[in-house]
């Protein structure tokens, strides 16, 4: 997926030559300290916009999950459909999973 990849903002570096390499439907962490790169790692292999110059090679999945730094509620949905949020970005809202949520409610 990451081959030789750096990241400089402002010609400082935030991360240099990174390979990452992770399987397909594979669950994955990354854990750093505050500033070390890490959204922007996320960023670049969800082919999104980044504040610095990229080199290396990129390679992302077809699909990528996205999920912000934040845990906010959406305020446009009710609080089971916030719950049940993850499920339906799977596309499996299942009979069991609403009467858990509500349950949990």
């Amino acid at each position: 997926m990451l081959q030789s990849v750096s990241v400089h903002i402002n010609h400082t570096p935030i991360f240099e030559n990174i390979d990452l390499s992770i399987s397909d439907g594979s669950w994955n962490s990354i854990l750093g300290k505050s500033g070390c790169g890490k959204s922007t790692l996320l960023r670049i292999l969800a082919k999104l916009e980044v504040a610095g110059t990229v080199t290396g090679t990129v390679s992302s999945p077809p699909q990528v999950a996205w999920m912000g730094q934040q845990d906010y509620l959406h305020n446009w949905a009710t609080a089971l459909n916030n719950a049940l949020l993850p499920k339906k970005v799977q596309g499996k809202i299942t009979k069991a999973d609403t009467e858990r949520a509500t349950d949990l409610l």
